[in-house]
């Protein structure tokens, strides 16, 4: 014979706990409870808005945390800020007696230079409290704006011609040199560049192709406004950038090889560029032209010495 054992409490006989929590959640909701099934427990969901604050502090808590500056970081700061105050005091020093001169304040040409440069801190500020991803973001429409940008001073009516290269904006009054704006979209696309290609273990020589491919295109751009200085100076700023992160040097010093000899072709591939180049040669016949810059270096040092003449002396 079989016995079936009951458990007895105040309200008469019970089932098993999975039947229980049934009742219990059949008395809550009501005939529209969904039916669990005997050893189912039911999750609880939360509600949408904790959901979102969850996810945002786990995305909070995995978020890359990046290691402190390295010391190649505050030497570049460190070399900026030097050559930007140097800067500063020789734009004082060879304008403060001319603009005295002219009746004006000698100090009204190293304000508007002060000005840019405090101009420029802020941008340096700002760009560093910027996500390094968003840049990552920027890569392509920075370096399009930029290309676009290059193609202005051909525009008639607008482009405007300095020291023989057409490389200039000119709007009324207002004036800009569309290089500078690429200089910015080229440290960008080199950083990303050799990021990209170190993140992916990619072959230095495939590397460097690309680096190299990087600076054609931007110095191609200044020398089509006949701007070869520009050129250069874009040539280098992806030659520093590729030398920061860390280019193995036989690559690295290919890239800088063939920079280095391009450039000289097109020095002497255009007699202007070539007397300017040789200028230093010819002195005497060309200071007050070509060599106007040493020639007044020869006479500061004639004048003070390897000292100088003092600020406000030259």
């Amino acid at each position: 014979m079989t016995a079936t054992t009951s458990v007895l409490n105040d309200s008469g006989p019970t089932t098993s706990v999975s039947d229980r929590r049934r009742a219990t959640i059949e008395r809550m909701h009501g005939a529209d409870s969904p039916q669990l099934e005997p050893g189912r427990r039911r999750i609880r969901r939360l509600p949408q808005r904790v959901v979102g604050k969850t996810r945002t502090a786990e995305r909070v808590r995995d978020r890359e945390q990046l290691a402190p500056p390295t010391g190649t970081y505050f030497g570049i700061i460190a070399v900026v800020s030097v050559f930007v105050m140097l800067g500063l005091v020789m734009v004082l020093s060879a304008s403060a007696v001319t603009e005295a001169n002219l009746g004006n304040s000698p100090y009204s040409v190293f304000a508007r230079q002060a000005s840019w440069a405090l101009l420029g801190l802020i941008g340096l500020l700002v760009a560093a409290r910027v996500p390094y991803r968003l840049w990552r973001k920027l890569v392509i429409p920075l370096g399009l704006i930029g290309m676009i940008a290059m193609v202005g001073p051909l525009a008639p009516g607008i482009g405007a011609t300095v020291n023989g290269a057409q490389s200039w904006i000119r709007i009324g009054g207002f004036s800009i040199q569309p290089a500078e704006f690429l200089k910015i979209a080229v440290v960008i696309a080199a950083a990303e560049l050799l990021t990209r290609r170190s993140e992916d273990d990619s072959d230095a020589r495939r590397t460097a192709m690309f680096v190299g491919l990087l600076a054609a295109v931007a110095a191609g751009l200044s020398l089509m406004q006949g701007d070869l200085g520009s050129a250069i100076v874009l040539g280098a700023i992806v030659l520093g950038v590729a030398w920061i992160v860390g280019m193995p040097f036989a690559p690295f010093a290919t890239l800088g090889v063939l920079a280095a000899s391009t450039a000289l072709l097109f020095v002497v591939s255009s007699p202007r560029r070539l007397d300017r180049f040789t200028a230093f040669w010819n002195v005497a016949e060309e200071k007050d032209h070509l060599a106007y810059q040493t020639y007044q270096g020869f006479l500061s040092i004639a004048a003070g010495g390897l000292t100088g003449s003092g600020i406000g002396g030259s």
